[in-house]
This record gives C-alpha cells, sequence and structure tokens, in this order.
C-alpha cells in the first residue's frame, strides 16, 4: 500500500496549488492508475479483514465531524486538541 501511495505522491510532491488544478489528460490517467491500484489494495485488506469498507468509512467521518467541528476547525490546521 505504501508503494503505491508513494507512486500517487510523486505526482504532487513538488506541485503548486495552481498546478494541481491544470492536470495534463496524460497525468489524469496516471493519477487515476494510482489511486485504482491504492483503492484494490485497500478493498482486498479490508475483505481479507472482514470489514465494511463503507461502514468503517461512515464511521470515521463521524469522528472526524465531532473532532473537528466546521465552526472550530474551518481555516486552520491545528490538531482536534488545539482547536
Amino acid at each position: 500500500m505504501n508503494v503505491e501511495a508513494s507512486e500517487l505522491l510523486e505526482h504532487y510532491q513538488w506541485a503548486s496549488d495552481a498546478d494541481i488544478t491544470r492536470i495534463s489528460v496524460e497525468r489524469r490517467s496516471d493519477i487515476a492508475d494510482e489511486i485504482a491500484d491504492i483503492a484494490i489494495l485497500l478493498t482486498y485488506l479490508a475483505n481479507d479483514l472482514s470489514f465494511d469498507l463503507e461502514e468503517i468509512v461512515m464511521a470515521k467521518l463521524k469522528k472526524n465531524a465531532e473532532k473537528y467541528p466546521v465552526a472550530k476547525s474551518k481555516g486552520t490546521s491545528r490538531k482536534y486538541d488545539r482547536l
């Protein structure tokens, strides 16, 4: 999983925000392939561990919403215990 995530990161490692919004068609295809590789491996892992991927993602989003309420966290990169 780390190898695939690193391959995805290579597309963004030195990119500015402006660069990211102007991704070429070829690069979009390459990025899509890397995202697919990560999704495939993650799906296999969730299956092997008998996790319902949708269920655990929704549970984590709920936790994040509680930790990082929009009113306190919007516009800041501070960790939840420092809001």
